[in-house]
């Protein structure tokens, strides 16, 4: 599946509400660092799908394909379905952080910090 079609998980957002602070002043600046980390992570999430589907296999440990999974095609179904779900999970998150900053009237925090690399990475990876 092409990455960009991968669609954000709704239910990502009630994993990070709990930690947060109820003041809003420091619930803002958690968000906002929330929100960098998270780029972060889907950055290298989109980075690590792309390789796998450009590589197959090959991008794959010794260890995933001949010992974990014992076949190069059920390790290679493992990682993608892995990434999806990691790439899913991120995009989830990354949406509930801005709607919250949007609820406390600070949605202009979030884009400050966006990421042009997720933009480029997603644009490299082939839709097949």
């Amino acid at each position: 599946m092409p990455v960009n079609e991968i669609p954000a998980d709704s239910d990502a957002g009630r994993f990070i509400e709990s930690d947060l602070p109820k003041n809003p002043a420091k619930r803002i600046a958690r968000l906002h660092d929330l929100a960098e980390r998270e780029r972060q992570q889907l950055d290298a999430d989109v980075s690590r799908y792309a390789d796998i589907v450009e590589r197959g296999a090959e991008a794959l440990s010794r260890y995933d394909r001949e010992i974990a999974y014992s076949s190069d095609a059920l390790a290679l179904a493992s990682a993608l379905a892995l990434k999806y779900r990691h790439i899913s999970l991120g995009r989830g998150r990354l949406q509930w952080i801005k709607s919250e900053l949007e609820r406390l009237g600070a949605s202009n925090l979030f884009d400050e910090g966006k990421s042009s690399d997720h933009a480029k990475v997603s644009r490299a990876i082939p839709h097949r």
